[in-house]
């Protein structure tokens, strides 16, 4: 279930235009509303904020993107160096 969920999230944020990305949320959160409540509640409030970078130009939006992954990566490996030190 992981690997789907991953992928369709992964398709809503990647979507081209903000209304499609809405679209494909919309049959996210109608599929999982039974099986995964949990998840449904937090994608209802989480993912449409982070589909404010929809209203972004395509060529920012991928640079947020790809920054913002070398910084959680950077970060995750701090700690992990912080934790093997301590």
């Amino acid at each position: 279930m992981k690997r789907e969920v991953a992928e369709r999230l992964r398709s809503v944020f990647t979507a081209p235009t903000e209304d499609e990305a809405l679209r494909l949320l919309e049959l996210f959160l109608s599929d999982y509303k039974k099986s995964a409540t949990q998840l449904v509640s937090w994608a209802e409030k989480a993912v449409p904020e982070g589909l404010e970078v929809m209203t972004l130009l395509l060529e920012h939006r991928r640079r947020l993107r790809t920054e913002g992954l070398a910084l959680i990566s950077s970060t995750a490996r701090a700690t992990r160096e912080l934790i093997v030190i301590n």
